[in-house]
Parts: C-alpha cells; structure tokens; sequence
C-alpha cells in the first residue's frame, strides 16, 4: 500500500483529534465512504492515526504533568474549603480521587510495559 497522501494525513490528524467521520470528510474535502476506504484498505492510514493519536495523547499528558501539583492543589482547597457550597466540594474532592486512580492506573501500565520490554514479551 502507499503511504498516506496530504489528504489521508489531514484525516489522520482530524480523527486523531476526535472529530466524527462527517467532519472529517468535510475538512479533508473528501467524501465520507472514501475515508471508510482508507480505514478498510489501507492499513498505513490506520497507522497514522494512531501514531497522531499517540502524539496528541502525548502532548496532553505532558501538559497535565505539568499543571498537575497546581490542579490538585486547587482542588484540595476547594474541597477542604468549608465556606464552599457542598456541591462544588463534592465535586473538587471526586476529582481529586479521580486523578489520583488514574495516576495509579498510569504507574501500573508504565511499569508493566517496562517490565514486557525487559523480557521482551
């Protein structure tokens, strides 16, 4: 198969990021059963979306790691904040413990990938 034209990347990135198969077709200028052909018939295509996928991902973690002290932090007050209505407290504290199972999961993926590529599974 070749490799994606300019129009299979565009597609690649508009998926990639989320948007609906109509949308995509519109941005591209493509009709929609040609995108369903791509994703049938080619299989580079598929690939570049999900290496776009792996960037966008990427990029996003990057960005929550770095904010992520100051984010809980927040959060945490918030929930701790007995002037606050208990509404928005409750919410403040779910997502602190939202955040904190997900870590958790993170951690747990990271390492199990590691240890996969130590013994090359």
């Amino acid at each position: 198969m070749p490799e994606p034209t300019a129009k299979m990347q565009k597609a690649a990135i508009c998926l990639a990021q989320g948007a609906s198969l109509a949308a995509t077709a519109k941005a591209c200028k493509v009709a929609e059963r040609t995108i369903n052909t791509w994703k049938r018939d080619n299989p580079e295509f598929l690939e570049e979306v999900q290496r776009c996928h792996r960037v966008i991902y990427g990029e996003a973690l990057q960005l929550a790691a770095r904010k992520a002290g100051e984010i809980v932090t927040f959060l945490a007050n918030t929930a701790l904040d007995e002037k606050m209505d208990m509404k928005y407290r409750l919410m403040a504290a779910k997502q602190v413990l939202d955040a904190g199972v997900m870590f958790v999961r993170h951690d747990q993926e990271t390492r199990i990938r590691r240890i996969e590529e130590a013994l090359d599974v």
